[in-house]
Order: C-alpha cells, then sequence, then structure tokens
C-alpha cells in the first residue's frame, strides 16, 4: 500500500497529505528535485537512493520530488517511500516533461531552506531553479557530469541557448556546483559554470562490497577480465575487444565476460565485433544484470577493466576497487588519477596495445593482482561510501546558510 504521505490522484499526479508535519527540531529543511529516480537511468536515481538514508539520520528534513519517468518494477524501494513525491510525466518525457510537478514543486520549495536540484536542461530542473529564484531560496545544482566538456559538445548550442535563455539568472544564482569529482571540475565546458564555486562530493559504492570475501580462483578455471556496464559508445568496448585479442595472440589465457545491456544505438556490433576477431569462445556478453549478480561478478573477476572516453566519477570503477579487485582504467574516468597516486588501480593509454599491456601485467603476476586489490578495497572505503557523502552535503547545507529573507 502507497505511503500515507503520498497520494495519487491519478492524472494531476502525486500530492502530499495535508497532514504532514516535520519532526520538530530539525534545522535544515532541503528538497532535492529529481527528473527520474527509476534504476534505468543509472547514476542520479543511486544517489538519491544512497543519501536518503544517511541525511536523514543527520538530521535533516528530506524531501524528494520527482516524476514516474522509466519506473518498473525495480524501482518499488522508492515507489512508496514517505519521502518521496511522484509526479506522472508527459510528452515529450526526454525533458521529464510534468505539468502535475509545477505545484509539487513550489509547494516543497516554499517548504525548505535549500533546493538541490539534481540534473539540468529538464524540465523540472528549470521549474525548480525559477522557484527558489521566485521565493527566494537557497540552490545547489548538481549536474551529474552534464557539464563536462564531453557531454556538453553533445548539441552544444541547444545546451548553450537553454541555459542562457531558460535557467539564465535562476541557474547563475546556484550557492554551489556539486561535482563528484576534481576531474568532473576541471572539465567543465560552459564559461558561466566555471565561475561557480565547484563543492567535490565523491559518490559511493554497495557497502556489501567491503564485506564480501572474493572468490578463490582455481587451475580449473581461466581468470576472468570483466567489463561492467552499459555497453555505450562511449565505454569503448572496441578497445577491449582489440586489447583482448592482443592477449590471445600473446597466449594469455584468460575469458572477457561484457555485463551490461548494449545501447542501441551503438554503430557497431561488439558481439560481431568479438567474432571476427576469432574471441568467441573467450568471450560472454551477458546482458542486464541485478544487483547480486553484480556483486558476485566483481568478486569473481580477475581484473576489471573500463577504457571510457568520459566518466565524471566511474561508479563501476569504484565497485571493482571496492571488491579488491585489480583495476585497469584510463585518464578521463573521473576518480582515476588520484586513485593511481595511491596506486589503487592501473591507467592504460586510450589504445587497444597499452590496454593489453596492463591486463597482461595483472594477469601474469596474480600476487600484483592481489596487492593492487588490497590497496584498492582500502582507497575505495576511505572515499566511497555514502555516510562519506552525506557528510560531506551536510557540511555544505550548513555553510550554505539561512534561507534569504522571505
Amino acid at each position: 500500500m502507497p505511503s500515507p504521505l503520498l497520494r495519487t490522484t491519478g492524472r494531476s499526479g502525486s500530492r502530499l497529505a495535508s497532514s504532514v508535519t516535520e519532526p520538530a527540531g530539525l534545522r535544515v529543511r532541503v528538497v532535492h528535485v529529481i527528473p527520474s529516480v527509476a534504476r534505468r537511468d543509472g547514476g542520479p536515481s543511486e544517489v538519491i537512493r544512497g543519501l536518503l538514508t544517511p541525511l536523514t539520520a543527520a538530521g535533516l528534513s528530506i524531501r524528494v520530488i520527482t516524476t514516474d519517468k522509466g519506473l518498473d518494477q525495480r524501482d518499488d524501494d522508492l515507489r512508496h517511500h514517505a519521502n518521496i513525491e511522484i509526479h506522472r510525466v508527459r510528452r515529450p518525457i526526454g525533458w521529464s516533461y510534468s505539468p502535475s510537478a509545477i505545484s509539487g514543486i513550489v509547494r516543497a520549495v516554499r517548504a525548505a531552506d535549500i533546493v538541490h536540484v539534481h540534473s539540468l536542461h529538464t524540465f523540472t530542473s528549470t521549474v525548480a531553479l525559477w522557484a527558489a529564484a521566485a521565493l527566494r531560496r537557497r540552490v545547489v545544482v548538481q549536474p551529474h557530469g552534464s557539464l563536462d566538456a564531453y557531454h556538453w559538445n553533445q548539441s552544444r548550442l541547444k545546451k548553450a541557448l537553454y541555459s542562457a535563455f531558460i535557467d539564465g539568472y535562476a541557474l547563475r544564482r546556484a550557492a554551489a556546483l556539486i561535482v563528484s569529482s576534481d576531474y568532473e571540475a576541471a572539465t567543465r565546458a560552459p564559461r558561466w559554470s566555471r565561475r561557480m564555486r565547484a563543492v567535490s562530493v565523491p559518490l559511493a559504492v554497495d557497502d556489501r562490497l567491503f564485506q564480501l570475501e572474493r572468490a578463490q580462483s582455481t587451475s580449473a578455471t581461466r581468470p576472468a577480465v570483466l567489463f561492467l556496464g552499459r555497453v555505450t559508445t562511449k565505454k569503448r568496448i572496441d578497445l577491449v575487444l582489440d586489447a583482448f585479442r592482443l592477449l590471445t595472440e600473446r597466449g594469455i589465457d584468460a575469458d572477457l565476460i561484457v555485463a551490461g545491456p548494449i545501447d542501441p544505438s551503438l554503430p557497431y556490433d561488439p558481439i560481431g565485433l568479438a567474432e571476427s576477431a576469432g574471441l568467441s569462445e573467450r568471450t560472454r556478453f551477458i546482458g542486464t544484470v541485478d544487483a547480486d549478480r553484480r556483486l558476485r561478478l566483481l568478486l569473481e573477476a580477475a581484473v576489471f577493466v573500463l577504457p571510457s572516453d568520459d566518466e565524471s566519477f566511474g561508479v563501476s570503477v569504484a565497485e571493482a576497487m571496492a571488491a579488491a579487485c585489480a583495476t585497469v582504467t584510463t585518464a578521463t574516468v573521473g576518480i582515476a588519477a588520484p586513485a593511481q597516486a595511491a596506486e589503487a588501480l592501473i591507467i592504460a593509454e586510450q589504445t587497444p596495445r597499452s590496454i593489453a599491456d596492463c591486463l597482461a601485467r595483472l594477469l601474469e603476476d596474480p600476487s600484483l593482482s592481489q596487492e593492487m586489490g588490497d590497496r584498492g578495497r582500502r582507497y575505495a572505503q576511505a572515499h566511497f561510501t555514502w555516510d562519506r557523502a552525506a557528510s560531506t552535503l551536510v557540511s555544505l547545507y550548513q555553510e550554505t546558510g539561512q534561507p534569504e529573507e522571505r
């Protein structure tokens, strides 16, 4: 049954019950406005899932306003959550357009001290920014990588016009821009964003990864190299397949596991590439995996690889380190440089030969692989927990200050 704090009203969306009262003594009231909390939309939805409990435990009053865009049975954990108000999305769905969300956002912003806006160039983010401006509430914006050069340069003119003429003043008055890594802060493309104060709040991983023991390899099984994530153009599975071909030519005996859905817009067929390279017997494409299977794969793999063109953070890389899995990635992954400085992973050049060399180094030296995995887990445990992320956010909210004069 839906929570009594969340009442669905059919076409008009969802409304907070009029009897809702905030717990007494809370110092800061924060409303998070996010276009979607569907798991299939990745990072932003996991941020909400990870932060709800620790932020509430820290003594904050948290509300989340979102839409039903992309929701399915995997999202039942949030669908009826007492702190979440969900509105029905309309076309254009890609913009997260939801007329009923207007009143919900305005009402929540009026009751809040701080407005935390997730993503940009969406209907919900624009309404939240302008509601905060009109009601003189403090705003922090978390673009989730949408302002870094890689993403900004896709439909750049459209995004520039939107930022200038639609969000405009309401966006520029934000107190802080929340980034997930120093890399994301450094690669911001629009000039106006570089004038904004950037606050780094690293993301986090499933805490179970720190506790579970790794699977013991045996001589009867070949070591596995794991590629985990949605198979999109920027993830560069083509480089991984070319690198794996070089490994087999060197006589290195290993399997490649590709876990994640293949993006229909991918301009090539990765399964066909594997077949043409003679890798069919050594490569398994297993598609989408649930959370438990994801954990098992990370704990069973000998090496994890991700040569992505761009990751503002790199959740799968952080997960691999947390699982004590030796990791090879590229410098364009947000967390890679500081992790390599701590010898917690290896950065390869974005070429098949460099990737193959790094993989071979770890596959041929199990003791080095284990040492790096152990360092990776310690690094992840020190940097990538939701409690740590929440603590940083609480400090930011408190620093942002009291609401403007109402």
